[in-house]
């Protein structure tokens, strides 16, 4: 039961760690690969994606960001908690 526990809360934790900071992941990868983006600014790529796309380019791929992240946050804490009740 308590790795259950440990697995589905880390499971949920990731989703939503995964799901927030989504939008801040769209920008950091437009930044990294578009070169129409170099020496810009945060805001700037932020703001001209806005513009070009809309609203929704910020989720983009979010489905798979959380399918990524979810389960080795839940590895992450499972092994956090057993290596705990080890010492």
């Amino acid at each position: 039961p308590e790795t259950l526990t440990n697995s589905v809360g880390g499971l949920l934790s990731g989703a939503v760690a995964a799901a927030v900071t989504a939008p801040s992941d769209a920008i950091k990868t437009r930044m990294q690969v578009g070169e129409q983006y170099v020496g810009k600014g945060y805001l700037a790529v932020a703001k001209d994606m806005m513009k070009k796309e809309g609203i929704k380019v910020f989720s983009q791929g979010i489905s798979a960001r959380i399918a990524w992240i979810a389960p080795g946050c839940a590895v992450t804490i499972c092994t956090f908690e057993w290596f705990k009740g080890c010492l």
